[in-house]
């Protein structure tokens, strides 16, 4: 079992400021740089406060 776990959250559509163009790239990036270093990744992007908790 891993005990090296990474929560990345990539959003970039809010309702009440404009859309953001990097969050998703970014949070791939970070993804694989992760992923790399052995953790195990969750990655969401785009996601609400409920779907998240």
């Amino acid at each position: 079992m891993n005990d090296r776990i990474a929560l990345v959250i990539g959003n970039s559509d809010y309702i009440y400021v404009n859309k953001l163009n990097n969050p998703r790239n970014d949070a791939n990036d970070i993804e694989c740089v992760l992923s790399s270093l052995n953790f195990d990744v969750r990655k969401v992007t785009d996601t609400n406060l409920i779907d998240l908790q």
